[in-house]
This record gives structure tokens, C-alpha cells and sequence, in this order.
């Protein structure tokens, strides 16, 4: 039962002291040790993640660095990847205006008869009608 007292004298001076100012001197103690302890917290978790951004920062240091003395690098296959542009079309800039829009309709009309042939009534037809010019 004396145990189950001292808790009870502690929980009254507990709440006491979180309803009373911060300068109260009966609770000075009690406010010391609560500073304390949310200070060594505060640096426990910032200590932890600390460690954790330097440990990556380090591996990605040391990964950024092997793969330098690995000279992956090709300049070959990188020359061989890059944008050419409009090198196998020729030069859009370069062409007319009715070059160009006869290349346009030109596109629009090969896929306008690629389309036709997957509708099922454009087979029909060419089965009664036969084979068309091509």
C-alpha cells in the first residue's frame, strides 16, 4: 500500500506542475528534468538522422566514384544514340510550304488506307469486287 501512496503523491505533484507556470519554485525540479530529457530527444534524433544522410550522401560518393574509374563511358554508342534531328526525312525547315503539305497528305492518305483495310466492310467489298490496283 505504500507504493500504491508514493504513486499517488507523485501523480498529484505531476499534474500540479504541468497546470502551474514554468517559475513556479516547487516545480522547478520537475521542469528541469523535462527540458532535459525533450534536449536529449531532440539530439538522439537528430544524431540518428545525421547518420542516416551522411551514410547515403557516402554511398553515393563512393558509387559516383567507381563508376568514374569504371570509364563506362562509350563515346561510340553515345554518338550512335543521340538526336540526329531530321537527318533521314530531310530538313523540314528546308523544304516548301507545298512540299510539305504534299508529304503531310501523302502520310494521311497511307494511313487512311491502312485503316480501311482493318474495317470489316472494306474486306467485304474487296472480296466481291477482288484484288484493287496497288
Amino acid at each position: 500500500m505504500v507504493a500504491l501512496d508514493m504513486l499517488r503523491q507523485w501523480w498529484t505533484y505531476l499534474a500540479y506542475c504541468f497546470l502551474s507556470d514554468f517559475g513556479d519554485p516547487a516545480c522547478r525540479d520537475w521542469w528541469s528534468g523535462v527540458m532535459i530529457a525533450a534536449f536529449a530527444l531532440g539530439g538522439i534524433i537528430a544524431f540518428a538522422l545525421g547518420r542516416v544522410i551522411l551514410r547515403e550522401y557516402l554511398e553515393f560518393r563512393r558509387n559516383r566514384l567507381r563508376l568514374a574509374a569504371r570509364a563506362i563511358v562509350d563515346e561510340a554508342a553515345i554518338e550512335e544514340a543521340t538526336w540526329k534531328g531530321d537527318a533521314l526525312h530531310g530538313d523540314p525547315e528546308a523544304l516548301s510550304t507545298e512540299e510539305l503539305a504534299a508529304r503531310v497528305r501523302a502520310a494521311l492518305d497511307a494511313r487512311k488506307d491502312g485503316q480501311a483495310e482493318k474495317k470489316p466492310a472494306a474486306r467485304i467489298i474487296r472480296l466481291f469486287k477482288g484484288p484493287g490496283p496497288k
